[in-house]
């Protein structure tokens, strides 16, 4: 390392700042725009919705990993899937809720 030079954490910039969005985030983001859609949407769609500053390839990961929940539902269509939650707000908070009283 040069010298004078101030070596930083490996989690991010010495003064603690960090870019990434709390847990959890991403995934109310795209619930969001999907419950406003009036139907299925694409990954690309849901980018937009969500003004383009995410990689198509990130929202795609946060609605395979929501589908995994249980949270949407997708079809498939042509290559890729559309994407539709499988409840509205307050079906997902109670199912949610039901879940971890269930642990």
């Amino acid at each position: 390392m040069p010298q004078g030079q101030i070596d930083e954490p490996a989690g991010g910039p010495a003064d603690g700042r960090t870019d990434r969005r709390p847990a959890g985030e991403l995934e109310a983001s795209v619930l969001a725009a999907l419950w406003a859609a009036d139907g299925p949407l694409t990954p690309g769609a849901v980018q937009l919705e969500l003004g383009g500053g995410l990689a198509r390839t990130t929202v795609t990961t946060i609605l395979t990993r929501l589908h995994a929940k249980g949270a949407v539902t997708r079809e498939r269509v042509g290559r890729g899937y559309t994407y539709a939650p499988a409840q509205d707000s307050p079906g997902l908070t109670a199912r949610r809720m039901h879940a971890e009283l269930d642990k």
